[in-house]
Protein backbone atom coordinates (compact mmCIF):
# COMPACT_ATOMS: atom_id res chain seq x y z
CA UNK A 1 0.00 0.00 0.00
CA UNK A 2 1.17 3.52 -0.77
CA UNK A 3 1.44 5.56 2.41
CA UNK A 4 1.01 8.98 0.84
CA UNK A 5 0.99 12.12 2.96
CA UNK A 6 -1.40 13.63 0.40
CA UNK A 7 -2.94 12.42 -2.90
CA UNK A 8 -0.93 14.61 -5.31
CA UNK A 9 1.68 12.79 -7.40
CA UNK A 10 4.20 14.09 -9.92
CA UNK A 11 3.93 11.75 -12.90
CA UNK A 12 6.95 10.42 -14.76
CA UNK A 13 7.84 12.27 -17.95
CA UNK A 14 10.65 10.78 -20.01
CA UNK A 15 13.67 13.04 -20.22
CA UNK A 16 12.10 15.56 -17.82
CA UNK A 17 11.47 14.18 -14.33
CA UNK A 18 15.03 13.78 -13.11
CA UNK A 19 16.09 14.25 -9.50
CA UNK A 20 16.34 18.04 -9.68
CA UNK A 21 12.89 18.38 -11.21
CA UNK A 22 11.39 15.92 -8.74
CA UNK A 23 13.08 17.57 -5.76
CA UNK A 24 11.38 20.86 -6.61
CA UNK A 25 7.98 19.18 -6.49
CA UNK A 26 8.88 17.21 -3.38
CA UNK A 27 10.10 20.22 -1.43
CA UNK A 28 6.90 22.06 -2.26
CA UNK A 29 4.68 19.29 -0.90
CA UNK A 30 3.94 16.57 -3.47
CA UNK A 31 2.70 13.32 -1.95
CA UNK A 32 4.95 11.33 -4.28
CA UNK A 33 7.32 12.13 -7.13
CA UNK A 34 8.16 9.77 -9.97
CA UNK A 35 11.61 9.57 -11.52
CA UNK A 36 11.96 8.38 -15.10
CA UNK A 37 10.92 6.66 -17.18
CA UNK A 38 14.14 4.77 -17.37
CA UNK A 39 15.04 2.11 -19.90
CA UNK A 40 16.24 -1.10 -18.26
CA UNK A 41 17.61 -3.20 -21.11
CA UNK A 42 19.38 -2.79 -24.44
CA UNK A 43 16.19 -3.00 -26.47
CA UNK A 44 14.37 -0.17 -24.69
CA UNK A 45 17.55 1.89 -24.53
CA UNK A 46 18.00 1.59 -28.29
CA UNK A 47 14.34 2.49 -28.78
CA UNK A 48 14.87 5.60 -26.66
CA UNK A 49 17.77 6.65 -28.87
CA UNK A 50 15.47 6.39 -31.89
CA UNK A 51 12.88 8.51 -30.09
CA UNK A 52 15.45 11.23 -29.55
CA UNK A 53 16.21 11.36 -33.29
CA UNK A 54 12.65 12.51 -33.90
CA UNK A 55 12.71 15.15 -31.21
CA UNK A 56 11.39 13.43 -28.09
CA UNK A 57 13.02 13.72 -24.66
CA UNK A 58 14.49 10.58 -23.12
CA UNK A 59 16.90 9.51 -20.38
CA UNK A 60 19.83 7.74 -22.05
CA UNK A 61 21.81 6.10 -19.25
CA UNK A 62 24.33 3.32 -19.92
CA UNK A 63 23.10 0.13 -18.26
CA UNK A 64 26.41 -0.31 -16.41
CA UNK A 65 26.04 3.15 -14.91
CA UNK A 66 22.32 2.86 -14.16
CA UNK A 67 22.50 1.49 -10.57
CA UNK A 68 24.76 4.28 -9.33
CA UNK A 69 22.86 6.87 -11.38
CA UNK A 70 19.44 5.95 -9.98
CA UNK A 71 20.75 5.71 -6.42
CA UNK A 72 21.93 9.31 -6.79
CA UNK A 73 18.63 10.35 -8.37
CA UNK A 74 16.62 8.89 -5.50
CA UNK A 75 18.84 10.52 -2.87
CA UNK A 76 18.37 13.99 -4.40
CA UNK A 77 14.64 13.56 -5.03
CA UNK A 78 14.26 12.51 -1.39
CA UNK A 79 15.48 15.91 -0.17
CA UNK A 80 11.79 16.76 0.08
CA UNK A 81 9.38 14.77 2.25
CA UNK A 82 7.66 13.03 -0.65
CA UNK A 83 7.73 9.35 -1.46
CA UNK A 84 9.92 8.55 -4.45
CA UNK A 85 8.86 6.14 -7.19
CA UNK A 86 10.81 4.94 -10.24
CA UNK A 87 9.04 4.46 -13.59
CA UNK A 88 10.68 1.78 -15.74
CA UNK A 89 10.36 0.38 -19.24
CA UNK A 90 11.62 -3.07 -20.11
CA UNK A 91 11.39 -5.54 -22.97
CA UNK A 92 12.88 -8.55 -21.22
CA UNK A 93 12.91 -10.50 -17.97
CA UNK A 94 16.53 -9.44 -17.54
CA UNK A 95 15.40 -5.81 -17.61
CA UNK A 96 12.71 -6.46 -15.01
CA UNK A 97 15.18 -8.14 -12.66
CA UNK A 98 17.63 -5.26 -13.06
CA UNK A 99 14.84 -2.79 -12.33
CA UNK A 100 13.85 -4.67 -9.18
CA UNK A 101 17.41 -4.76 -7.85
CA UNK A 102 18.13 -1.13 -8.67
CA UNK A 103 14.90 0.11 -7.08
CA UNK A 104 15.52 -1.90 -3.91
CA UNK A 105 19.18 -0.89 -3.61
CA UNK A 106 18.44 2.77 -4.31
CA UNK A 107 15.88 2.91 -1.49
CA UNK A 108 12.91 3.84 -3.68
CA UNK A 109 9.48 3.78 -2.06
CA UNK A 110 7.80 2.22 -5.10
CA UNK A 111 8.46 1.00 -8.61
CA UNK A 112 6.14 1.74 -11.52
CA UNK A 113 6.03 -0.53 -14.56
CA UNK A 114 5.23 1.35 -17.74
CA UNK A 115 2.40 -0.36 -19.65
CA UNK A 116 1.44 3.04 -21.00
CA UNK A 117 3.92 4.37 -23.57
CA UNK A 118 2.45 4.32 -27.07
CA UNK A 119 5.48 5.33 -29.10
CA UNK A 120 5.97 2.93 -32.06
CA UNK A 121 9.57 2.19 -31.13
CA UNK A 122 8.44 0.89 -27.72
CA UNK A 123 5.36 -0.90 -29.02
CA UNK A 124 7.50 -2.81 -31.52
CA UNK A 125 9.29 -4.38 -28.55
CA UNK A 126 6.05 -5.62 -27.01
CA UNK A 127 6.56 -3.12 -24.21
CA UNK A 128 4.64 -0.06 -23.02
CA UNK A 129 1.02 -0.01 -24.14
CA UNK A 130 1.57 -3.23 -26.11
CA UNK A 131 1.42 -5.05 -22.78
CA UNK A 132 -2.27 -4.16 -22.51
CA UNK A 133 -2.91 -6.35 -25.53
CA UNK A 134 -0.80 -9.19 -24.12
CA UNK A 135 -2.25 -9.40 -20.65
CA UNK A 136 -0.82 -12.84 -19.93
CA UNK A 137 2.67 -11.41 -20.41
CA UNK A 138 1.83 -8.32 -18.35
CA UNK A 139 0.60 -10.44 -15.45
CA UNK A 140 3.72 -12.60 -15.67
CA UNK A 141 5.85 -9.47 -15.48
CA UNK A 142 3.91 -8.25 -12.45
CA UNK A 143 4.53 -11.60 -10.75
CA UNK A 144 8.25 -11.50 -11.59
CA UNK A 145 8.66 -8.03 -10.12
CA UNK A 146 6.70 -8.90 -6.97
CA UNK A 147 8.94 -11.91 -6.37
CA UNK A 148 11.98 -9.66 -6.22
CA UNK A 149 10.81 -6.50 -4.44
CA UNK A 150 9.34 -5.70 -1.06
CA UNK A 151 8.19 -2.21 -2.01
CA UNK A 152 4.84 -1.36 -3.63
CA UNK A 153 4.43 -2.07 -7.34
CA UNK A 154 2.43 0.38 -9.46
CA UNK A 155 1.32 -0.44 -13.00
CA UNK A 156 0.67 2.52 -15.29
CA UNK A 157 -1.89 1.83 -18.01
CA UNK A 158 -3.83 3.78 -20.60
CA UNK A 159 -7.64 3.76 -20.76
CA UNK A 160 -9.73 3.51 -23.92
CA UNK A 161 -7.33 1.27 -25.79
CA UNK A 162 -9.23 -0.66 -28.46
CA UNK A 163 -10.48 -4.11 -27.38
CA UNK A 164 -9.16 -3.70 -23.82
CA UNK A 165 -11.66 -4.05 -20.96
CA UNK A 166 -10.21 -1.85 -18.23
CA UNK A 167 -12.06 -3.53 -15.36
CA UNK A 168 -10.99 -7.02 -16.37
CA UNK A 169 -7.44 -5.78 -16.95
CA UNK A 170 -7.19 -4.11 -13.55
CA UNK A 171 -8.60 -7.18 -11.81
CA UNK A 172 -6.00 -9.41 -13.51
CA UNK A 173 -3.11 -7.08 -12.70
CA UNK A 174 -4.20 -6.77 -9.09
CA UNK A 175 -4.58 -10.54 -8.74
CA UNK A 176 -1.06 -10.92 -10.11
CA UNK A 177 0.24 -8.77 -7.24
CA UNK A 178 0.12 -5.10 -8.24
CA UNK A 179 -0.40 -2.76 -5.29
CA UNK A 180 -1.71 0.20 -7.27
CA UNK A 181 -2.95 1.01 -10.75
CA UNK A 182 -2.11 4.33 -12.38
CA UNK A 183 -4.68 5.06 -15.10
CA UNK A 184 -4.19 7.62 -17.84
CA UNK A 185 -7.88 8.32 -18.42
CA UNK A 186 -7.23 9.55 -21.92
CA UNK A 187 -10.35 10.11 -24.02
CA UNK A 188 -9.34 10.14 -27.70
CA UNK A 189 -10.48 13.31 -29.42
CA UNK A 190 -11.29 15.16 -26.20
CA UNK A 191 -9.15 17.66 -24.24
CA UNK A 192 -10.20 16.30 -20.84
CA UNK A 193 -10.08 13.08 -18.84
CA UNK A 194 -12.61 10.28 -19.16
CA UNK A 195 -13.85 10.35 -15.57
CA UNK A 196 -16.39 7.65 -16.32
CA UNK A 197 -13.64 5.07 -16.77
CA UNK A 198 -12.22 6.08 -13.39
CA UNK A 199 -15.67 5.62 -11.84
CA UNK A 200 -16.11 2.19 -13.43
CA UNK A 201 -12.75 0.94 -12.21
CA UNK A 202 -13.26 2.39 -8.73
CA UNK A 203 -16.72 0.85 -8.40
CA UNK A 204 -15.60 -2.57 -9.63
CA UNK A 205 -12.26 -3.11 -7.88
CA UNK A 206 -10.60 -2.54 -4.53
CA UNK A 207 -7.24 -1.55 -5.95
CA UNK A 208 -5.48 1.67 -5.02
CA UNK A 209 -6.27 3.88 -7.99
CA UNK A 210 -4.22 6.80 -9.27
CA UNK A 211 -6.05 8.96 -11.82
CA UNK A 212 -4.10 10.76 -14.52
CA UNK A 213 -4.90 13.07 -17.44
CA UNK A 214 -5.80 16.76 -17.56
CA UNK A 215 -5.24 17.38 -13.84
CA UNK A 216 -4.02 20.97 -13.82
CA UNK A 217 -5.74 22.79 -10.95
CA UNK A 218 -7.87 22.32 -7.83
CA UNK A 219 -11.08 21.76 -9.78
CA UNK A 220 -9.71 19.02 -12.03
CA UNK A 221 -8.06 17.34 -9.04
CA UNK A 222 -11.38 17.40 -7.15
CA UNK A 223 -13.14 15.84 -10.13
CA UNK A 224 -10.63 13.01 -10.31
CA UNK A 225 -10.98 12.26 -6.60
CA UNK A 226 -14.77 12.48 -6.69
CA UNK A 227 -14.78 10.03 -9.60
CA UNK A 228 -13.20 7.48 -7.27
CA UNK A 229 -9.45 7.85 -7.60
CA UNK A 230 -7.49 7.48 -4.36
CA UNK A 231 -4.85 9.85 -5.71
CA UNK A 232 -4.16 11.89 -8.82
CA UNK A 233 -1.06 12.55 -10.86
CA UNK A 234 0.06 15.66 -12.69
CA UNK A 235 2.20 15.68 -15.81
CA UNK A 236 1.97 18.38 -18.49
CA UNK A 237 0.73 21.06 -16.09
CA UNK A 238 3.95 20.60 -14.11
CA UNK A 239 6.39 20.69 -17.03
CA UNK A 240 7.32 24.33 -16.51
CA UNK A 241 6.31 24.52 -12.86
CA UNK A 242 6.83 21.35 -10.76
CA UNK A 243 5.80 23.31 -7.66
CA UNK A 244 2.22 23.21 -8.92
CA UNK A 245 1.93 19.65 -7.56
CA UNK A 246 2.43 20.87 -4.01
CA UNK A 247 0.17 23.87 -4.57
CA UNK A 248 -2.69 21.64 -5.69
CA UNK A 249 -1.93 19.20 -2.88
CA UNK A 250 -2.35 21.89 -0.23
CA UNK A 251 -5.58 23.14 -1.79
CA UNK A 252 -7.01 19.61 -1.94
CA UNK A 253 -6.01 18.84 1.64
CA UNK A 254 -7.86 21.91 2.88
CA UNK A 255 -11.08 20.68 1.28
CA UNK A 256 -10.97 16.90 1.60
CA UNK A 257 -8.87 16.31 4.69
Amino acid sequence: MLNLQNPAILSAMAGITDCTFCARAAKDGAGMVTLGGYNLDKATLNAARLLITRGRSEFIIDLNELPEYIEHQVSIAREGKSLVSINIRAASKKGLLLAAKIAQDAGADAIELNAHCRQPEILDLGSGQALLENQKKLCQWVSILKEHIDIPLIIKIRANVADVDEISLVQKITSAGANAIHVDAMKPGYPYADLEVIKRISNSTNTFLIGNNSVKDLNSAKQMLKAGANAFSIARAAMNNPEIVGQIARAVMEIFY
